[in-house]
């Protein structure tokens, strides 16, 4: 950013002595060209600044998410493909709660690393802007509702894990 803005103040000068230099009529075609160059290019910069400003307000303007919140699910071991999406299409249904910013939902693939946690079946990830709005989330009477309606396709409880985004 500092050479950006060195740059802009250098080009600045040098137009400023050129709106000097234009009323010398000894004023070569090659030092014209030269201003004009480095017009061409301020004016460049100026556009990737702008750029640059608009880019960071619309980053700053996105949700701030720092609360991680992943569960994964075991299912019950001759589960049907027709019970299986329906789990899926239900998870889907905690995307509505307001406090949920992001939502992700997974299946396991099998990569071959035996460290991989392949008892589980799916996974989903949520962000939440603190642990208020997380606990509002357990609260949502869509959580509540989806928690009931799953109970008959797993093999057992959820597990969870929760972190913050340093």
């Amino acid at each position: 950013m500092r050479s950006l803005f060195s740059f802009i103040l250098i080009g600045t000068i040098l137009l400023l002595n050129a709106c000097e230099e234009d009323r010398k009529p000894s004023m070569t075609n090659s030092f014209q060209s030269e201003i004009k160059t480095l017009k061409d290019e301020l004016e460049r910069k100026k556009q990737e600044l702008t750029q640059v400003q608009t880019d960071l307000q619309a980053m700053e303007q996105e949700v701030d998410a720092p609360l991680v919140h992943i569960v994964l699910f075991k299912l019950k071991k001759r589960i049907s493909e027709l019970d299986k999406s329906m789990v899926i299409k239900k998870l889907n249904k905690l995307e509505q709660i307001k406090e949920v910013k992001e939502f992700r939902l997974g299946m396991f693939k099998d990569l071959g690393d035996k460290r991989a946690l392949s008892e589980y079946d799916i996974v989903i990830e949520m962000r939440f802007t603190d642990s208020n709005e997380y606990q509002a989330y357990q609260r949502s009477s869509i959580h509540q509702q989806v928690k009931k309606e799953l109970k008959s396709s797993l093999a057992g409880a959820p597990a969870s894990y929760d972190y913050v985004i340093k």
